[in-house]
């Protein structure tokens, strides 16, 4: 495995976790927006975000666009190293 220190034929990967809200396939786009303009609402809330630094929680609140981009790209980097480096689920 790759940590911490660098060894050869390991490439850096720069991911960060992040948490999202999902909906079933199928629902309404008009539902998806109401539903990520109330969160991104939230967060913008002072006690929201004082709650969450407090846990080390960075707030990043994203339209639906921007965290359908992100978790494609999250999927395909992810999906890519598995293959590079040979895992298989047992």
């Amino acid at each position: 495995m790759c940590r911490r220190r660098r060894r050869p034929g390991c490439r850096a990967i720069r991911w960060m976790p992040w948490f999202a809200v999902f909906a079933p396939a199928g629902t309404p786009s008009a539902v998806i927006e109401k539903v990520n303009a109330a969160l991104r609402a939230a967060t913008r809330d002072p006690k929201v975000r004082e709650v969450a630094a407090a846990s080390g929680v960075v707030l990043k609140p994203l339209t639906v666009a921007e965290m359908e981009t992100l978790a494609r790209q999250d999927v395909e980097t992810l999906a890519r190293v598995v293959r590079e480096a040979g895992l298989r689920l047992e």
